[in-house]
């Protein structure tokens, strides 16, 4: 966690899991947190993995929760589809307690921090590195920016799955000698789509879908672990070729996932990165993209631009 510390008694708060997760785990990593309260207006299956308690949270009450619990901090993350951290900053501003507000990306930092027609800055703005910085600072100058490093990444480095890679694909009708693909598809639909970026998480699909097709081998499947905030209608069996074996990966532990998968196929998720942690392959499918890359310098995988790219990659990997 660099040089940032936690400390006192400290309120956190997440929507979206690109701030849970890295909350969850800056409490586990911490040992100078006295007392901590975390509350979310969203659940999720990995809570349990952490072992922190998280508390429900509706529109309308975080003052008088701030008001009760007494936190010397809140520390939040940024969620886009939803309004709670912002909420609860709004509140610590009028409350006059220190606030602190994660970043766990590189893209969207001007919405971030709108709320109801003006802009919400924690007292710091939490961030990856020297690039998000940069990024933070340019959209938001007048913000106190520090470099955090993401503390879900120091999490990974030390978990290992708790059941043999056998077993796991067992539960789900897998036979153990296969090769497993994992595609890990942003919701590009959401936020503007082929129009704005030339892909998004169907093209990537259909493209990745025709590689493994066209291999022509029996041994592989597909696992499709979607996003939480992916729009699933989306995803119907018109996009999944009959000789690909293709499971949902809604229901599956994603760190077990990623840990015995073959393989991560995705665009610029962060979930390549923790793939990556984990020791995992990882391929970026950018067929299309017309934006600038938000991971260019960081390396993530290997890079496809076009399906012969696509297709060499994969074949590479298996």
């Amino acid at each position: 966690m660099n040089s940032f510390r936690l400390s006192g008694k400290g309120l956190f708060v997440f929507s979206d899991p690109g701030g849970a997760k890295p909350l969850l785990a800056a409490i586990k990593l911490t040992h100078g947190l006295k007392e901590y309260m975390v509350v979310s207006d969203r659940v999720y299956d990995f809570f349990d993995d952490f072992g922190i308690p998280v508390t429900s949270c509706t529109a309308g009450s975080e003052e008088e929760l701030i008001q009760k619990f007494r936190p010397d901090f809140i520390f939040t993350g940024t969620s886009y589809t939803s309004a709670i951290e912002l909420r609860f900053i709004k509140a610590a501003k009028k409350l006059k307690i220190l606030s602190y507000a994660f970043v766990d990306h590189y893209t969207n930092f001007q919405g971030r921090f709108h709320f109801e027609n003006e802009l919400i800055y924690p007292d710091t703005i939490c961030v990856l590195d020297n690039k998000a910085q940069s990024i933070a600072t340019s959209h938001h100058p007048d913000a106190a920016v520090t470099i955090t490093g993401n503390f879900y990444h120091e999490y990974l480095k030390s978990w290992k799955a708790s059941v043999t890679k056998k077993d796991f694909l067992s539960k789900i009708n897998i036979p153990a000698e296969n090769k497993i693909i994992v595609v890990a598809p942003d919701p590009i639909s959401n936020v503007g789509g082929i129009d704005e970026f030339g892909l998004d998480e169907i093209s990537v699909c259909k493209n990745i879908f025709d590689a493994v097709t066209f291999l022509n081998r029996n041994d592989i499947s597909v696992i499709v672990k979607a996003h939480p905030n992916q729009k699933k209608e989306i995803f119907n069996k018109e996009y999944f070729p009959t000789s690909v074996h293709v499971v949902s990966g809604d229901n599956l532990h994603v760190n077990t996932l990623l840990y015995h998968a073959d393989m991560v196929i995705g665009i610029f998720s962060s979930i390549l990165i923790e793939a990556i942690i984990l020791k995992t392959k990882v391929i970026r499918c950018l067929i299309g993209l017309k934006k600038p890359d938000p991971f260019a310098e960081l390396k993530v995988g290997q890079v496809a631009h076009s399906r012969e790219e696509l297709l060499r990659c994969i074949k590479k990997g298996l």
